[in-house]
């Protein structure tokens, strides 16, 4: 049997050197190929079918996202943009959708001030069991309430899209100390990740090692 345990052991250390290489290749390959064969479509209806040629798609694709980046800059464009959400947030269902998504990579694209989108620690009240989340509001000044000095914070769920929004007192919360884009890889892994060799993870294993 000792032979199969090691085996087994190379197994699966290979898959996990080998998995999040393909599963980020196959993510790469799945958008370039999405973007190409859906411009592709498009260009075919206004150039002849021999001026086209693979990658014409994605190249295309590009420059209309960074002539759309400096367009939102100026402010006929950014009255613009407000009018067509105006519109958009009058249809039931799709302001729910449009909105989310917006306020989401608006979150995420803040990620790195110093305002919203900190990685914290909530205390659950529950012994020293303490959750990691991120705040999204520094108070609730717009609500009715008793809401004094208090933050809202996102406690996102491991391993898939989702999760919960607490309101708690700003005395449970406390600064996590890491990159807002390490702690949400943390939390969505379930923290298997490696933090690296001056980790508290890693120096409680060394502590368990010498016991």
């Amino acid at each position: 049997m000792g032979w199969i345990g090691t085996i087994n052991r190379k197994l699966f250390a290979g898959l996990l050197a080998l998995l999040p290489i393909l599963a980020t290749v196959y993510l790469i390959y799945w958008g370039v190929t999405s973007i190409e064969g859906g411009l592709a479509v498009l260009l075919g209806l206004v150039l002849p079918e021999e001026a086209y040629r693979p990658g014409l798609g994605l190249l295309v694709g590009l420059c209309i996202i960074l002539l759309v980046g400096i367009m939102v800059e100026s402010f006929i464009v950014r009255k613009m943009m407000g009018w067509f959400e105006k519109a958009i947030c009058k249809i039931p269902v799709v302001k729910i959708i449009y909105g989310s998504i917006r306020d989401l990579l608006a979150f995420v694209a803040r990620g790195k001030d110093s305002g919203g989108g900190q990685a914290v620690w909530v205390s659950l009240g529950v012994g020293d069991l303490k959750m990691l989340g991120f705040v999204t509001r520094e108070n609730m000044n717009e609500f009715s309430g008793d809401f004094n000095d208090r933050v809202v914070v996102y406690l996102p769920v491991s391993y898939q899209i989702g999760g919960y929004t607490v309101i708690v007192p700003r005395s449970q919360v406390a600064l996590a100390g890491i990159p807002f884009e390490k702690a949400m890889r943390f939390v969505m892994t379930a923290g298997v990740m490696d933090l690296g060799p001056d980790s508290t993870a890693s120096r409680i294993t060394d502590k368990q090692e010498t016991k």
